[in-house]
């Protein structure tokens, strides 16, 4: 079986925003420790690597439903 994946949008303090491809179960452990006001870190694997993200400094994240894409579908 395999893994399902999704794109999140992170928003930190200070402006910057940070676009990644993560697998589901990562992106629902993120929104888990997030809204437990959990402190620390939360180490994510993207498509070209490893992410050390800084919840303390997470301003929200945005959870796209499904890849979408500009064009003709078949």
């Amino acid at each position: 079986m395999t893994e399902e994946f999704v794109r999140l949008e992170i928003g930190f303090q200070g402006g910057q925003v940070m676009g990644a491809q993560v697998s589901s179960s990562e992106a629902d452990e993120l929104e888990e420790r997030l809204a437990a006001g959990k402190d620390g870190t939360a180490n994510l694997a993207v498509e070209d690597g490893r992410c050390v993200v800084v919840l303390s400094h997470v301003l929200y994240v945005k959870r796209f439903a499904r890849e979408s894409r500009v064009g003709f579908g078949t």
